[in-house]
C-alpha cells in the first residue's frame, strides 16, 4: 500500500509538472502570435499571460523539486550498512543519516585517534602494522600500512568530550594475506606506527556504530 501510495504521488507530480509546462507553451505562443502593431492595445493582455508562465514556472520548480526528494540517491556504488529508516515513506529530517555505505572498486583504508600527546610523534608516510582484533591473533597475520593523511586539527568524541587527530592508515600489502577473513567496517584494528625514535606506539580504534565509515572504510 504505501509503495502505491507513493508511485501515485510521483505519478501526480508528473502530471503537475507535464500541465504546468502545456501551458506555459501555449502562451509563450499566444504571445508570439500578437500582431506586433497591435501591441499596445494587448499591453495588459501581454503583462497578464507573463505573469501567468512565470507562476507556472515556479509550480513547475515546486514540483520537480518535491518529486527528486522522493527518491535517495548514493553518490557511489557500495555496501549498504547501518541502515537508519526502516519506514515506507518515512521522512528523514534535514542533514539526518540515512544509512551508511560502503564503496565498491576501491582501497581500503583505517582510520585512527592519535591522542594530542601524541601527534608530535606521529607525521605521513610513517609506517606502521596493523592487527585485527577479532581474528584468532596466533593464526592472524598482521598487515603493514603507513601513515596518509593526519588532520590538522583536533575533533572532539561525541561520548567522551575527549580530543583526538584522526588520520587514516594506507594498507600497503595485499588483503590476500589475510586468506579467507574479510574485513568488515567498523572493526577494530591495533595499528602500531614506527616513531623517528623506533618505538611502537598502539591506537586502538574504537569501533563504530553510528556514523558512516569511522573506523574502517573504504574510500
Amino acid at each position: 500500500r504505501q509503495m502505491a501510495r507513493i508511485d501515485g504521488s510521483k505519478g501526480e507530480l508528473l502530471a503537475r509538472i507535464a500541465e504546468a509546462l502545456g501551458q506555459i507553451s501555449e502562451l509563450r505562443i499566444k504571445l508570439m502570435s500578437i500582431d506586433q502593431n497591435n501591441r499596445k492595445e494587448t499591453q495588459g493582455q501581454i503583462v497578464g499571460i507573463e505573469a501567468k508562465i512565470a507562476e507556472l514556472s515556479e509550480r513547475a520548480v515546486a514540483a520537480k523539486d518535491r518529486l527528486s526528494r522522493m527518491d535517495v540517491r548514493a553518490p557511489v556504488d557500495g555496501l549498504v550498512y547501518d541502515l537508519q529508516i526502516h519506514t515506507i515513506g518515512g521522512i528523514i529530517a534535514p542533514g539526518a543519516t540515512a544509512m551508511s555505505i560502503v564503496p565498491e572498486g576501491e582501497d581500503l583504508t583505517v582510520e585512527i585517534r592519535i591522542p594530542p600527546a601524541d601527534i608530535d610523534r606521529i607525521a605521513p608516510g610513517q609506517q606502521s602494522r596493523m592487527r585485527f582484533t577479532v581474528f584468532n591473533q596466533r593464526t592472524t597475520p598482521e598487515l603493514d600500512g603507513r601513515i596518509d593523511v593526519v588532520a590538522a586539527a583536533t575533533t572532539l568524541d561525541r561520548n567522551t568530550g575527549q580530543p583526538f587527530y584522526l588520520a587514516t592508515v594506507e594498507i600497503t600489502e595485499p588483503l590476500d594475506k589475510l586468506g579467507s577473513r574479510k574485513l568488515m567496517p567498523g572493526m577494530p584494528v591495533e595499528v602500531f606506527v614506527q616513531t623517528d625514535e623506533r618505538t611502537a606506539i598502539s591506537y586502538l580504534t574504537k569501533p563504530f556504530t553510528d556514523q558512516m565509515l569511522r573506523a574502517f572504510r573504504e574510500e
